[in-house]
C-alpha cells in the first residue's frame, strides 16, 4: 500500500481545485456566449414604418436598443413616438418576463424622403445585438415630402423596426440594453 505525503495530498487538492475553477469559468462563459458568432436569432416583427420628425424636434436614438422591461419601453416609446405602443400591442402581447423588445432606426441620407429597410437577420456579435438589413431589397417603400424645398421645411422620415425576441437569446452582459436615465 502506497502512502502519500502531506505535500502530495496538498498538491492533488490544489490541482482538483484548479480544474474545478477552470471548469466553472468554462461553463459560465458558455452560458453567456451561446448565441455569439453571428448565429441567427428568431424574432417576431411587431412594427415597421416611418415616423415624422419636423423642424427642431429631436430624432429618436439611431442605435439598436434592447428593452427588458415594460416600464422602460413605455417611457421610451411615449417620448419618441407616441401612439406606436398601442399599435404594436394591439395584435401581439409582449411578456417581458420571457421576451424583450428590439428597436432600430434608419435615416435616409437626405431630408425630405425616407427609405424602408427590411430586416435580414438578428444576431449577437461581441456582446452586442446586431440587426442586419437586406441590401438588395426590391420592395422598398419611400416616404416623400415634395414641399421641402418650396417651403424650406426640415422634415426627416426615419424608418423604425420593432421586433420581439426571447430573453433566452440575450447574454447577461449585452452592451446595448436600454437603461433609463
Amino acid at each position: 500500500m502506497c502512502k502519500l505525503s502531506v505535500k502530495e495530498v496538498s498538491m492533488k487538492k490544489g490541482i482538483k481545485i484548479f480544474i474545478m475553477i477552470g471548469l466553472l469559468i468554462f461553463l459560465v462563459s458558455c452560458k453567456n456566449s451561446k448565441y455569439l458568432n453571428n448565429k441567427s436569432i428568431e424574432y417576431k416583427n411587431l412594427y415597421n414604418g416611418f415616423v415624422l420628425v419636423a423642424g427642431n424636434e429631436s430624432l429618436p436614438p439611431k442605435e439598436t436598443l434592447v428593452f427588458n422591461s415594460k416600464t422602460d419601453w413605455e417611457k421610451f416609446s411615449r417620448k419618441n413616438f407616441p401612439g406606436i405602443n398601442g399599435i404594436i400591442t394591439m395584435f401581439d402581447k409582449i411578456d417581458f418576463s420571457k421576451e424583450c423588445i428590439v428597436y432600430t432606426l434608419t435615416i435616409s441620407p437626405k431630408s425630405g424622403y425616407g427609405l424602408s429597410k427590411e430586416i435580414e437577420n438578428v444576431y449577437i456579435d461581441n456582446n452586442k445585438l446586431i440587426v442586419k438589413y437586406k441590401t438588395n431589397n426590391t420592395h422598398n417603400v419611400y416616404a416623400l415630402n415634395k414641399y421641402i424645398d418650396e417651403y424650406n421645411l426640415k422634415i426627416i422620415h426615419p424608418y423604425i423596426n420593432i421586433v420581439k425576441i426571447e430573453k433566452k437569446y440575450i447574454p447577461d452582459d449585452l452592451k446595448n440594453i436600454y437603461v433609463l436615465n
